[in-house]
């Protein structure tokens, strides 16, 4: 669910440490009468001398085929081809990574997004994370807080933000094999 590839860029980009608008050509504050281009060249300097590597994958998907398109597009903007690999498959149906995983989602919650039946969305989300998402760690985005609590699993961690003026809520969830009683300490 990967939409305009959005989270996928800016994951990347943190990781990365690429600064927010690395690759714009021009900013207004460069017209200001104070400003001073040696500082900005010594700054981007600075910045360009913090940007790493990144040795981990990062993978996008989404089922729309016009989110992928237009995801491409981001991505080639930001210049990120060769660090995200983006593919069109519904959720349930993609494969899980090898080793260490991390799920960050934005579902539709019904305010730009329509969606038949969002109950049984987050419920085949929670489904997806149990059946196929075993040892991985999820991050949830929504600001349908009922649709949340469908997906049926005990979230770690809630925190609330907004996107935009919509108040919103994060569910962590921690997946495991078994039951929590299974795999609690002795």
């Amino acid at each position: 669910m990967c939409g305009s590839g959005t989270l996928a860029i800016e994951a990347a980009m943190f990781a990365m440490n690429i600064p927010a608008q690395y690759y714009r050509k021009r900013f207004a504050f460069e017209k200001w009468a104070e400003f001073n281009s040696l500082e900005w060249k010594l700054e981007k300097e600075a910045a360009d001398r913090k940007i790493q590597d990144f040795d981990y994958e990062i993978w996008a998907s989404d089922i729309s085929q016009e989110a992928i398109l237009r995801a491409e597009e981001n991505i080639k903007l930001a210049h990120l081809n060769h660090d995200i690999h983006l593919f069109r498959a519904a959720m349930e149906d993609g494969e899980k990574p090898m080793g260490k995983t991390l799920v960050v989602m934005n579902p539709p919650y019904g305010e730009r997004l329509e969606v038949d039946d969002i109950i049984a969305l987050y419920e085949r989300i929670g489904d997806t994370f149990k059946q196929h998402y075993t040892d991985c760690t999820a991050f949830v985005l929504s600001s349908d807080i009922f649709a949340l609590k469908r997906i049926g699993l005990k979230p770690s961690r809630k925190i609330e933000l907004y996107n935009g003026n919509l108040e919103c809520r994060v569910f962590k969830f921690e997946m495991y094999e078994g039951s929590k009683k299974t795999n609690a300490k002795i």
